[in-house]
């Protein structure tokens, strides 16, 4: 199960393992065929490597699209509760965006695939600020909520779409490099 911090930042080299293509340690009936396609590409070990590489980064740029017009286009609206009559006001005074994860757009703008201690990260570097908040901070009461504002999950629904249709992107991947 993946911790509340990771859903925001997830690290592209723990989803792309997720999948299972690259190795043998779990083969089900989603990632039988991905497997099947990278054993019959008849690659080395490093070249493997590499192929998981960039379908970590391809899946990563995937991601990050979803999640940018998700937000523009209140993808989940009908599922989120609205927003504070208050809270509204307050935007609407202030010439900001009357969507909910959206206000002046900083947040959409730092999701991101970034390098950080090393790992490749989706999502909102930690060094981000929003006045005197971490702009990953405000994306986590936003996705779970707190005691005054009710959650409106926007990255759990997307990284779970997409590790169901990890088969469909995995094999349009493939086709895009191999050209098939």
């Amino acid at each position: 199960m993946i911790s509340r911090s990771d859903m925001i930042n997830i690290n592209i080299n723990v989803l792309s393992k997720k999948v299972g293509y690259f190795n043998n340690t779990k083969i089900n009936r989603r990632t039988h065929v991905g497997s099947i396609i990278v054993n019959r590409l008849n690659l080395s070990d490093k070249a493997k490597m590499h192929l998981q590489v960039l379908f970590a980064q391809y899946i990563a740029d995937i991601y990050v699209k979803r999640l940018k017009l998700a937000i523009k286009q209140q993808k989940y609206d009908a599922n989120w509760p609205s927003l504070n009559a208050k809270y509204l006001r307050y935007k609407e005074a202030r010439g900001l965006d009357l969507g909910k994860w959206i206000a002046s757009g900083k947040l959409m703008r730092s999701i991101k695939f970034y390098k950080h201690n090393g790992d490749y990260i989706i999502g909102i570097h930690p060094a981000n600020k929003s006045g005197n908040m971490s702009t990953l901070h405000i994306a986590r009461i936003l996705e779970y909520g707190n005691e005054h504002i009710p959650a409106r999950p926007l990255f759990r629904p997307i990284y779970i779409s997409i590790t169901k249709n990890v088969g469909f992107y995995f094999r349009k991947f493939i086709r895009k490099i191999t050209g098939k």
